[in-house]
């Protein structure tokens, strides 16, 4: 009979399965990389705002009874808006200041005014600053009519007058009046028969000089060589040195007459 037993070690081997390798690439989406962790930036610090400081004080010298030319202070730094004010010592009489910062007004009185201007920005901060305005009265003679010479000694004249920059020297502008003459020698007899002209002009050699409150009129004598004598009327008017600006009344408020005769 077959025998049918065999050797288990004796039966062939199973080959095992070689599984099919798939070259399609795989379609599945490549997990995505965790994304860095950015550390978020510091917030910046705001910066402090400059410090507040006055940047212009443009005051001018003022007249009594005359509009105060409108000037306006500055500031610069802090935390706009600005507030103005004066902290310590006073405006002319008549002038003020704005807290917008604006200075106007008609001075009423002669002085010297020292004052200290405030500011104050909207973050509570403060500074100030000193100023003073010099107000003055116009110029204007204490009388308006004079005589001058007496023949043959020279005309020697001083007229008071009032007002103007305190320690100035106003100008003196002087006109000869219609009708003034001056003698000139002859060229046979000099001064004993002079020639009579017509003359626009003031006395050869015047001089006039102002300053203190007294304006001195100096003329004559005549030298009876080049001329004889000098008669006639001139006016004079002060004008008030460079401080006084525009829109200011500069001249003398009044002329000064002279009625003068030099020989």
């Amino acid at each position: 009979m077959p025998n049918f037993n065999q050797q288990a070690g004796n039966s062939p081997a199973a080959t095992p399965s070689t599984p099919a390798v798939d070259t399609t690439p795989s379609t599945a989406p490549t997990p995505a990389e965790s994304p860095t962790t950015e550390t978020s930036p510091t917030p910046a610090t705001s910066p402090s705002p400059a410090r507040l400081i006055i940047s212009s004080l443009p005051f001018h010298i003022g007249e009594v009874g005359v509009g105060y030319s409108p000037v306006t202070v500055k500031a610069k730094g802090g935390v706009p808006p600005y507030k103005w004010s004066i902290s310590g010592g006073a405006l002319p009489p008549g002038v003020v200041l704005s807290t917008g910062g604006s200075a106007t007004g008609k001075p009423t009185t002669v002085g010297t005014f020292s004052f200290v201007v405030r500011v104050d920005d909207a973050a509570g901060a403060a500074a100030g600053a000193p100023s003073s305005i010099l107000v003055f009265r116009q110029l204007k003679f204490t009388q308006t009519k004079a005589t001058c010479g007496n023949s043959p000694s020279s005309c020697v004249l001083p007229i008071p007058y009032t007002g103007g920059v305190p320690g100035g020297k106003p100008k003196v502008q002087a006109t000869v009046a219609a009708g003034a003459t001056i003698d000139l020698p002859s060229p046979a007899a000099g001064c004993g028969a002079p020639v009579r002209t017509a003359t626009k002009s003031p006395p050869p050699g015047m001089t006039t000089s102002a300053s203190n409150g007294v304006m001195t009129l100096s003329a004559g004598p005549a030298n009876q060589t080049t001329w004889c004598q000098w008669q006639g009327t001139i006016t004079f008017v002060l004008v008030d040195h460079s401080p006084c600006g525009a829109g200011m009344l500069c001249a003398s408020a009044n002329i000064l007459s002279v009625l003068v005769g030099v020989f």
